[in-house]
């Protein structure tokens, strides 16, 4: 009986998508280095399992979980809860620290109660923190349920690790789409390792990110061993290294035995890796020198400089 009495308002819910989500945005982050995106739009668990991100484009790698085990899966994947509140949490699972967070809600029926809206993590003395969110936006005046929180002065507060807890008012709520926007304090270019040995030789791994909005570019890894002030103009974009013979050798060298992946396109999020090789046997005059990377991105149809990365050291020990 319950559920004959649920079939009209649940055929009211069905309609609500993100092809329907009209007051979305894109945060000034998003595509930006060091920035991940996660959208639900169609949910596989209503209660106690997490759900994962089904849009493309995600890559934040969050979770989100509901706790009322009354909820139910409407026909189009939506949580709705006829008994009680439902009581969510999205686990970020970040390990490089938050530094702005957006969170973008479409829902039918009940609201969310705003004062339930609170980012948590620990700190790095150990104590439970919860943040309010700094800014709470109404996305769509003709409709109340598509609204955005966001917490846009994270940086320096160690925030790793972190999850959003948020609820509804009553029962009646559906959850239908959210959207994810993350910004981490992770640098364009990072490396796995800062030192090689000359007599033993060594490798440096590359990890890349342009962000999403440079997806497709190229990307060229240049050396030098002649620091990074005040760097080689290139156009309206500057290169941080200065060049000397290292980056020549780079420039030449490129996709060779010591400059490995150096050129190649960005994937999808705009990410890529590359490799520096320290051959065994080099020379023990050349203790000491500390030979520094980054890299550029070329449009690849007019291959113009659009963007340089942050920079990486690499110091040879005898």
């Amino acid at each position: 009986m319950r559920t004959l009495f649920l079939l009209p308002l649940l055929a009211g819910f069905a309609a609500a998508d993100v092809t329907t989500f009209d007051g979305q945005v894109a945060p000034a982050f998003r595509g930006e280095p060091g920035a991940r995106y996660d959208a639900y739009d169609v949910f596989t668990s209503a209660a106690l399992t997490p759900n994962t991100a089904d849009l493309g484009g995600s890559h934040l790698g969050s979770s989100l979980t509901q706790a009322d085990p009354a909820a139910i899966l409407t026909s189009t994947g939506n949580i709705y809860d006829f008994a009680g509140p439902s009581d969510f949490t999205l686990a970020l699972h970040n390990t490089a620290e938050l530094e702005q967070l957006s969170l973008q809600f479409q829902l039918t029926g009940t609201g969310i109660d705003p004062a339930s809206v609170l980012l948590e993590y620990v700190d790095a003395l150990g104590a439970s923190q919860s943040l309010a969110p700094s800014a709470v936006v109404d996305l769509n005046l003709a409709d109340p349920g598509e609204t955005q929180y966001t917490w846009s002065a994270l940086a320096g507060l160690g925030v790793s690790d972190a999850s959003v807890r948020f609820g509804a008012l009553g029962a009646h709520m559906s959850l239908d789409v959210v959207l994810v926007d993350a910004l981490l304090g992770s640098p364009s270019l990072q490396a796995d390792t800062t030192v090689a040995s000359l007599a033993a030789g060594g490798v440096q791994h590359l990890t890349l990110d342009a962000g999403s909005s440079r997806a497709g570019d190229i990307y060229w890894v240049l050396t030098s061993a002649s620091g990074t002030t005040p760097g080689l103009p290139l156009g309206d974009v500057t290169l941080p290294l200065n060049f000397d013979a290292f980056t020549t050798a780079s420039l030449l060298g490129a996709d060779g035995p010591l400059f490995q992946n150096t050129f190649a396109p960005l994937d999808a999020f705009g990410q890529g890796s590359a490799s520096l090789s320290v051959p065994p046997g080099l020379s023990p005059s050349f203790a000491g020198l500390t030979l520094n990377a980054a890299f550029l991105t070329l449009d690849p149809i007019t291959l113009a400089v659009e963007y340089a990365s942050d920079t990486t050291s690499l110091t040879l020990l005898p």
